[in-house]
């Protein structure tokens, strides 16, 4: 369960977004076509997240850390006449139990053509000899680098909202999501409670580890706060979920002695529940998230 947790918190601190948010172009192509083994549910709105006042800082920081990702977000820039991340709107994801699936991903002023024409300007820089070129496969678009005998396959659900599987080869994932319906059971009654206009939101039925699943949600205003609801099957394994998750926090208070103001986001994270109910909650000052995720970096 902590692994599926991991998944989820990763693309969330990724995805942050704002406080308020309508259906996105991803969550609305993505929510009627879930796979068949869908278990594992993820939806930010990433728009949200350019107007806030971490967001430059946070590039710039990602820039200092990887020289080549930087090389590349500038090169974008210069090239396509925009920077990469302004390019994305929003992004959801469709996952199975082995966190395979597919990614839905819309757009913010850029359809399938001027995304290929973008690739092959920023490639025709680092070599003039590759090229990406697209051709019609049936229901995808396959794509294939000049030199290379692997193909990516995506399905363009409208001019701005691409599907693309998270699998190598791609059709069979793509197929599922295509065939796909809208989720029931457990899977629905989590996203229900994580309320799908969530800025980023997350549902999983795993019944797996003595939990049935779960959701959470993430929030950013002034503050962001996180929190998470998970479901044991049996009291038991609740009780067994909160005090695991209080041994990480634990661990985690004891790892940032030498970092103050991570630690005490750790001092303040909110573990509890009853029965079979795990909930866990948390809160980081927005202004301080640039600091904190490079200390957190560090430390784990």
């Amino acid at each position: 369960m902590l692994k599926t947790l991991s998944v989820v918190g990763a693309v969330s601190l990724f995805c942050l977004a704002g406080d308020a948010s309508a259906e996105t172009k991803s969550w609305a192509a993505l929510k009627g076509k879930m796979p068949a083994n869908t278990a594992i549910v993820v939806s930010a709105d990433i728009g949200a997240l350019r107007g806030t006042p971490s967001f430059p800082k946070l590039v710039d920081w990602i820039k200092s850390e990887d020289k080549d990702t930087g090389a590349m977000l500038d090169m974008v820039q210069s090239t396509c006449g925009t920077d990469l991340p302004s390019m994305f709107a929003d992004v959801s994801l469709a996952l199975d139990k082995s966190e395979k699936g597919v990614i839905v991903i819309g757009f913010n002023g850029t359809d399938k053509t001027k995304l290929l024409d973008c690739a092959n300007k920023v490639l025709a820089k680092v070599d003039p000899k590759m090229k990406l070129t697209a051709a019609a496969a049936g229901k995808y678009t396959e794509y294939t680098m000049t030199g290379e005998s692997d193909k990516l396959y995506a399905a363009w659900l409208s001019n701005d909202v691409v599907a693309i599987s998270l699998d190598k080869g791609g059709k069979p994932a793509l197929d599922a999501m295509l065939a796909g319906q809208a989720p029931s059971g457990d899977l629905a009654a989590y996203l229900g409670k994580a309320g799908a206009t969530s800025p980023v939101f997350a549902a999983f039925s795993v019944n797996d580890d003595g939990f049935k699943g779960g959701y959470g949600t993430l929030a950013i205003g002034k503050t962001l706060n996180l929190a998470l609801r998970l479901e044991g099957m049996t009291p038991k394994d609740g009780e067994k979920g909160r005090k695991e998750v209080g041994d990480s926090v634990k661990k985690g208070i004891e790892r940032t002695k030498k970092q103050p103001d991570l630690q005490k986001v750790f001092k303040g994270v909110k573990v509890g529940g009853k029965g079979t109910e795990v909930s866990v909650d948390a809160s980081v000052p927005e202004a301080a998230l640039p600091s904190l995720l490079p200390a957190f970096d560090k430390v784990f």
